[in-house]
């Protein structure tokens, strides 16, 4: 997918600049931002906005109820990106890098695409060394790609080579409250939450600032269901 989606987009651009080839990161990026699967996984540093996805997840899924894994709580999950960076990376790392620097974060991008692993890089000191992708998640500063990434606030985690789920990965770890904890919510107070945070100034048109955006907040606001 990835692959093909360099290949197509320049044609659907309609003359908006796309990534340079080798920012891989900025592509991953663009990728996830249109609805493509990929190895990224959404956070945003304004605890609202983490209510507000919460909410309206649980407000307009339409997915059985026996296909949630707790069907009655919604969730917001608080992550510490720089100590989850210490401990995928045996310390190496303790800082919540950018995504074009050599390294390790760089790394798990280059699986999405086939490439990790392969660059010999020449370090300052004259050595040389392979990076390597991380087992675990890495936390990431994203590239503002567009701007519901600003307005966001947005954040990512992009996944090394377990594939596994972040619950599955972390939650049953002894060391995992350090960087992760999960706050339940009742589903039920989901439709309330969305009031109080329009109330706050924060809704679709603010998090999704163009004509969609606008069109579901007003549709919700007046009770218009699709």
């Amino acid at each position: 997918m990835t692959t093909m989606f360099r290949l197509k987009s320049l044609a659907f651009s309609a003359g908006q600049p796309t990534p340079d080839t080798s920012r891989l990161d900025q592509w991953l990026f663009l990728m996830q931002h249109y609805g493509l699967p990929t190895r990224l996984l959404d956070w945003t540093e304004n605890p609202l906005a983490a209510c507000f996805f919460a909410a309206i997840a649980a407000a307009t899924s339409a997915k059985p109820k026996s296909k949630y894994r707790d069907r009655q709580n919604m969730a917001v999950w608080m992550l510490h990106p720089i100590e989850l960076n210490k401990l995928a990376t045996k310390g190496m790392l303790d800082d919540f890098p950018n995504t074009w620097v050599q390294g390790p974060p760089l790394e798990n991008f280059k699986i999405a695409f086939g490439t990790a692993g392969r660059d010999v890089i020449a370090l300052p000191t004259g050595a040389r060394v392979t990076y390597q992708p991380t087992q675990l998640p890495l936390a990431v500063q994203p590239s503002n790609i567009a701007v519901r990434v600003a307005v966001q606030r947005s954040c990512f985690t992009v996944h090394g080579t377990d594939k596994h789920d972040f619950e599955t990965i972390f939650l049953r770890a002894p060391t995992a409250g350090a960087f992760l904890k999960k706050y339940l919510i009742p589903r039920v107070r989901g439709p309330y939450i969305l009031d109080e945070l329009e109330r706050r100034g924060v809704a679709d048109s603010t998090l999704f600032p163009d004509f969609e955006g606008l069109a579901r907040e007003l549709k919700r606001r007046f009770w218009i269901r699709s």
